[in-house]
């Protein structure tokens, strides 16, 4: 009788992984979308969002017996790096301008005097 058993184990663990790198694209997306007042959660959310791309890109990889799946996380997490450093210098920027970490678009545009309903 062939073993066949410990392939499919590793099958299972490979889509169990699959569909927590879902979850956390799904998390992370709504919570991208949802949140538009702070800055630091739609920091995090985006982060949540490209670490479940890299856990499906892995797993993919995994099932296919391809490296290529690593090779694109590696490229999502040199990407995710340059992304939050351009960030965290731009939350910088504004902290120093509007003295607070919750952004409003309007508020920002009519403080600069400019109108929002033009």
């Amino acid at each position: 009788m062939p073993n066949i058993i410990i392939p499919l184990l590793d099958i299972c663990n490979i889509l169990c992984l699959l569909i927590l790198g879902i979850l956390l694209c799904t998390i992370g997306f709504s919570g991208f979308l949802s949140e538009k007042n702070n800055m630091i959660l739609f920091l995090i959310s985006n982060e949540i969002f490209l670490l479940g791309l890299i856990l499906g890109f892995v797993s993919v990889g995994e099932l296919y017996q391809d490296p290529v799946g690593q090779l694109f996380a590696l490229v999502i997490l040199v990407v995710a790096a340059i992304e939050t450093a351009v960030i965290l210098v731009l939350f910088l920027v504004f902290y120093r301008e509007m003295s607070s970490w919750n952004f409003d678009l309007n508020a920002i545009i009519s403080q600069k005097g400019f109108s929002a309903d033009e």
